[in-house]
């Protein structure tokens, strides 16, 4: 009897033991499945987001044509606006970024339209260029297609910091009352680049060549602001002139 017994307890472990083993190797091929199918649906999306952000490039630059001739009047728009938000359901703020892209980045022909992008940033997505919009130029030359939005937003951010940074030394030096030529000797003294930041939501940017189309965007200003106070009813309006 002990015999049997002992048999019977060698056979129920090895059949453990095989279950085991079974579910270890079920699990290393779910897993080996799941990483294969990962792999595919990036790359899915990769290619399709590929194709999204050369429509948006393209969305730009016709938005930008439209607004640039103000061919918008012509179904009685006001607006560059208007126009996009009723027939594409475009935002005032995405319509703003297309404008302001192909305003700083965008390829201009003998005609003084925008074609494309320039060759320094073609390689770029639309999301990249209006995470670089706030960027002065000198900070221009450290991006790289290759950086995510994320990234670019970060070398934004740290950028900002910088100049907080910088701003308060200058503060503080100022506080002391230390003579100004002093200041200027140290190189503390040097101005500032203004940061617009047009990927916020709260931000909207318009851009104007002389005072007579600044003129102009009074009614724009004005149906932004409508907008505003109507989501946040006690909220300020800042306008700050960038030259």
């Amino acid at each position: 009897m002990k015999e049997t017994e002992k048999k019977k307890e060698v056979t129920a472990k090895s059949i453990t033991k095989q279950l085991k083993e079974v579910q270890e190797k079920n699990a290393k091929a779910q897993v080996a499945n799941d990483k294969r199918l990962y792999a595919r649906y990036k790359k899915q999306i990769e290619t399709a987001y590929g194709k999204m952000e050369t429509c948006y490039l393209d969305t730009a630059v016709a938005i930008h044509s439209i607004y640039q001739q103000q061919l918008y009047k012509l179904d009685n728009y006001k607006n560059i606006y208007d126009f996009a938000k009723e027939n594409y359901d475009i935002s005032r703020g995405t319509c703003s970024k297309f404008i302001n892209i192909c305003e700083r980045f965008g390829a201009i022909n003998e005609n003084g339209n925008v074609i494309g992008l320039q060759e320094r940033f073609e390689n770029f997505g639309v999301s990249q260029l209006g995470a670089m919009l706030p960027m002065p130029d000198s900070l221009l030359e450290q991006c790289d297609c290759k950086m995510s939005v994320r990234a670019l937003k970060q070398l934004c951010e740290d950028y900002k910091e910088s100049l907080n940074a910088h701003q308060e030394v200058i503060e503080g030096v100022e506080s002391d009352v230390v003579d100004s030529e002093s200041v200027i000797n140290t190189g503390m003294n040097e101005p500032i680049e203004t940061v617009v930041d047009v990927t916020d939501n709260k931000t909207f940017v318009c851009q104007a060549s002389t005072f007579e189309e600044f003129a102009k965007l009074q009614d724009v200003i004005k149906e932004s602001f409508e907008d505003v106070l109507k989501k946040y009813p006690h909220a300020k309006i800042s306008v700050d002139i960038i030259f």
